[in-house]
């Protein structure tokens, strides 16, 4: 095999390893979902929040990896929406523990779902639940909300 072939096979097998893991969206490429793929629209987040109720983010990284394929999320088995790759969805709950859930699956894309989140959300209080890819499987996690400006 020549130089310049094993070099192009060696950058073809790094490129296709680093479409296997999506990525943390930064704010200034977060996208909130379109609001004909929010199926519990009751559930949206609208103004400012209130001290009595708690709020939870659901974001989905960016990436290549599974990017056509839908994720519907789910909290508590309710279905509440399907997010694509880089968007955002924040809801408006009443205090207390929350299953989180995601799948997908279809013609192009494999079937995967993920084993629920819990989440507890305290009153006047943000939780932020990422979604993503690791390894060709998708991946559940919370994390800490981002620092007020």
């Amino acid at each position: 095999m020549s130089k310049r072939r094993q070099l192009a096979v060696t950058c073809a097998l790094l490129l296709g390893l680093a479409g296997c893991e999506t990525s943390p969206t930064s704010q200034a490429f977060e996208r909130p979902i379109p609001s004909k793929r929010i199926i519990a629209p009751e559930l949206l987040a609208v103004g400012d929040q209130q001290p009595t109720r708690a709020r939870l983010l659901l974001k989905r990284d960016l990436g290549m990896q599974l990017g056509a394929c839908g994720y519907e999320v789910f909290v508590n088995h309710k279905r509440v929406a399907l997010l694509f790759s880089g968007e955002f969805l924040l809801l408006d709950l009443p205090p207390g523990q929350y299953g989180v859930h995601l799948q997908y699956g279809g013609i192009v894309c494999p079937s995967f779902s993920s084993a629920p989140l819990q989440v507890t959300a305290p009153a006047g209080a943000t939780r932020v639940v990422r979604m993503g890819v690791r390894g060709m499987l998708g991946f559940i996690q919370q994390e800490e909300p981002p620092s007020p400006p």
